[in-house]
């Protein structure tokens, strides 16, 4: 049953296909290769004569396939001497061929992917013509298989860039709320795994509402698109920062613990401050788990909390910090 199984792909049926056609027909080499711009490159090859590997590139205009896709020789050609296209083949001076089959590979577009071609250093019988109906069945099912993949590739890459989309808050370019659930889990993961520390930093613009109901909804959105723009110059690369609400964003800081935490909020407060935008901040850590036999825990020390119970925590810490600035500002304070 096992020469029943599908093929894996484009090359493991071409390999199959060499070899069929190279037990049928004989020749030297038999070969599925593919043009990119001024090269011609052997992908597969079923060798008994020649010693080409795959990864063996050829200048594509010097190759009897590059005359033949041209319209210039035809596609079987038993004996290279009786084709005037063939005889000054620049390919002919590098290597012995008395002896050349060739057939376009064409891509889902319809323009060229490469050719499945034989060659060897003698004439071959001309009724080997007979056969040729056999010999572009094998190229256009090679195209077919060529042409499936690659479809499945386009959709794959399709999937991908709309989930993709699907992650990002189309305002500011940054993840929204499912995008950064994503990213949550896979950090979660990551710090049970290695033992990781991590912080969530919530911070909520003042304001936004009266800024949409006083100035309009496009100046609210300025605004949003600012404070976006101001976290995502302050953070790490691998940091990750999110849009999780109207008003509110979220960062999560990787292994980073108390201290590299703290100065990345001071930077972002700095930078709010540059910017002159108002808003309130939170924050609170994952800590790594610790051994409760050995380790007395102080107050505040939560070594089994998840992400999850992180940014609850991060989020009471904005809404006091948001109510200790209502109450500066009542009282004539400003407030950072």
């Amino acid at each position: 049953m096992k020469s029943f199984y599908p093929y894996r792909g484009f090359v493991d049926a071409a390999q199959a296909i060499l070899k069929l056609l190279h037990q049928r027909f004989g020749f030297g080499l038999w070969m599925v290769t593919r043009t990119q711009d001024e090269d011609w490159i052997v992908l597969v090859a079923e060798d008994h004569h020649y010693t080409i590997v795959p990864g063996t590139t050829f200048h594509w205009p010097d190759t009897f396939c590059y005359r033949m896709v041209k319209g210039l020789g035809p596609n079987i050609a038993p004996d290279i001497n009786n084709i005037k296209a063939y005889i000054d083949v620049p390919i002919g001076k590098q290597l012995p061929i008395a002896a050349y089959i060739g057939l376009p590979l064409v891509n889902t577009d319809g323009s060229l992917f490469g050719t499945l071609c034989a060659i060897d250093p003698s004439p071959q019988p001309e009724k080997i013509e007979e056969d040729k109906d056999f010999i572009y069945l094998q190229a256009r099912v090679l195209s077919t298989i060529l042409q499936m993949e690659q479809q499945t590739k386009n959709i794959s890459q399709e999937l991908l860039s709309e989930q993709k989309k699907s992650r990002i808050d189309e305002l500011t370019g940054i993840y929204n709320r499912r995008g950064w659930d994503k990213h949550i889990a896979i950090e979660e993961e990551r710090c049970q795994r290695y033992n990781s520390p991590a912080s969530i930093v919530i911070v909520d613009l003042d304001g936004l509402k009266d800024t949409n109901d006083n100035r309009g909804h496009a100046e609210g959105d300025h605004l949003i698109q600012e404070m976006a723009e101001c976290l995502r110059n302050v953070v790490r690369p691998f940091d990750i920062v999110a849009r999780i609400g109207g008003d509110e964003f979220a960062l999560l800081i990787v292994d980073a613990d108390e201290s590299l935490t703290m100065q990345l909020i001071e930077r972002i407060r700095s930078k709010l401050h540059e910017t002159n935008i108002s808003a309130s901040i939170g924050w609170a850590a994952r800590s790594r788990h610790v051994n409760h036999d050995i380790v007395e825990l102080s107050q505040g020390d939560y070594p089994d909390n998840t992400l999850n119970d992180v940014m609850l925590k991060a989020d009471e810490q904005m809404y006091q910090d948001k109510m200790r600035r209502k109450m500066n500002k009542s009282n004539g304070n400003v407030a950072r």
